[in-house]
C-alpha cells in the first residue's frame, strides 16, 4: 500500500501546481528509505514530478 501511494503521489500535482513543493518534499524526506524497491519507486516518483513540472 505504501509503495503505491508514492507512486500516486506525482498525480496530485498533475491538477493542483500549488502542491507540487510540499510532495516534493514528501518524496526527498523518503530517500532515507532502507528497502531497495521503496527507493526505486521513490526515484520515480520524483522523475515523474520533475518532468510533469520542471521548476
Amino acid at each position: 500500500i505504501r509503495k503505491q501511494a508514492i507512486k500516486d503521489l506525482p498525480a496530485l500535482c498533475k491538477d493542483n501546481k500549488e502542491h507540487t513543493p510540499r510532495i516534493a518534499d514528501i518524496l526527498a524526506q523518503l530517500l532515507h528509505a532502507t528497502d531497495a524497491t521503496e527507493l526505486a519507486v521513490v526515484h520515480n516518483s520524483i522523475m515523474s514530478l520533475l518532468k510533469n513540472d520542471p521548476k
